[in-house]
């Protein structure tokens, strides 16, 4: 991950929110902080050999994938009671997720909507809950519209550092906390950090 976007990441909580579930890792954006997926043939590519994966995964029987599991722990795995494996599979789900929105929802501003911005205003927002503990205000702007919330302002300054040109924080901000809200994640999230 870009250093440009780990700094903007660590002031919404992201270092906090890694420590609560290890298999969050930000997916849909690679190492250096871009989206995974460039076009809908690289998506569409992507996700066929990730579904084979889950699918030989699941083929594996029940004994042997325990074993794998029980194999994969470190000691701290053992002590939080993780099964990484299960992260790994939640992990592919979670990819399989973006590469499907990647080709339903193409990169373009089409019907005025950025795809990629609201992509990215919703991974934030899980990692706000992560981090901070709380839903985070995706109204939050000052009455000439810049933003004013830790979470907006996180969301602008990623639009910037990843050169996500023709918006703003606004909108794909506000719809990416009333899906959090909407579709029970940010509930699940919430219980994840205790709250």
């Amino acid at each position: 991950m870009s250093p440009g976007v780990l700094a903007i990441l660590e002031r919404i909580g992201y270092n906090r929110a890694k420590f609560k579930t290890a298999s969050f890792f930000f997916p849909g954006f690679d190492d250096y902080g871009g989206l995974a997926f460039s076009t809908k043939k690289e998506a569409r590519e992507a996700l066929e050999k990730l579904e084979r994966l889950e699918r030989a995964l699941l083929d594996i029987p029940e004994r042997v994938i325990e074993l794998w599991d029980h194999s994969s722990r470190r000691s701290e795995d053992w002590d939080a009671g993780r099964s990484v494996l299960g992260d790994v599979i939640n992990g592919i789900r979670d990819v399989k997720e973006s590469a499907e929105s990647t080709i339903c929802n193409p990169h373009d501003n089409k019907y005025g909507r950025n795809h990629s911005a609201d992509e990215i205003a919703y991974k934030m927002a899980e990692i706000y809950v992560l981090g901070m503990g709380e839903v985070p205000d995706g109204k939050a702007r000052s009455s000439d519209g810049k933003p004013t919330g830790d979470y907006t302002i996180a969301v602008q300054s990623m639009f910037e550092e990843l050169n996500v040109k023709g918006v703003s924080f606004r909108k794909p901000c506000e719809r990416a906390v009333e899906k959090l809200i909407d579709s029970g994640r940010a509930e699940t999230l919430l219980k994840t950090t205790g709250r």
